[in-house]
């Protein structure tokens, strides 16, 4: 049995929540972001297990770090395929997490740009804290998305005036094509080495 203590339970769920917040909902389920959400925290916290120190929390931070850049993090990647998402490192944004007793803070990356401030996704105190809608979305307000099962084939749909730009969108179906484009010629590829 894993011994948790139990602020470890709040970072842990609050990071979890702040992943499957962020993540770009087309095509997924509601099952499929439980499930990811779920299994997210069952890996973060057996890895933290034995790595948790609420006296010097700063010890054990990079261990701790949830890196999502040129490559996708174990336990993001486990959850991903726990939740059948195929896809889940073009659907978060590039960023990193890092997740401390008694605050988790996150660090959005942008290629060929300077780093810009740490904000905070959960904090004992309550310092600073807001919601992944306010950070990633200047446009964006506290109205929570909304899905329309009947207009969207299952898609989110966030209200009006707030949700990605149509730049991150774009980049999304861009690198989406890109990614199906390399993977039917893989198949090609294969079949061909088979015959």
């Amino acid at each position: 049995p894993i011994q948790i203590p139990d602020t470890m339970k709040d970072e842990v769920a609050a990071a979890a929540r702040w992943f499957t917040e962020t993540c770009y909902r087309r095509g997924l389920s509601e099952q499929q972001l439980h499930a990811f959400r779920y299994e997210l925290e069952r890996n973060l916290l057996r890895r933290y297990e034995g790595h948790w120190y609420p006296q010097n929390s700063t010890r054990a931070s990079a261990y701790r770090a949830v890196v999502h850049d040129a490559k996708l993090d174990p336990s993001l990647e486990a959850a991903a395929m726990a939740a059948n998402i195929q896809d889940i490192h073009l659907r978060l944004p590039r960023s990193i997490m890092w997740i401390n007793p008694g605050e988790v803070r996150w660090l959005q990356l942008v290629c060929g740009e300077s780093p810009e401030q740490k904000h905070y996704v959960y904090s004992e105190s309550g310092k600073n804290t807001s919601s992944p809608t306010e950070w990633m979305y200047a446009e964006a307000n506290s109205k929570p998305f909304i899905v329309d099962q009947s207009q969207t084939g299952g898609g989110w749909v966030p209200p009006q005036g707030m949700g990605p730009s149509k730049d991150a969108v774009a980049r999304y179906e861009i690198s989406r094509a890109a990614h199906n484009h390399k993977t039917a010629n893989n198949r090609m590829a294969q079949e061909l080495r088979i015959r």
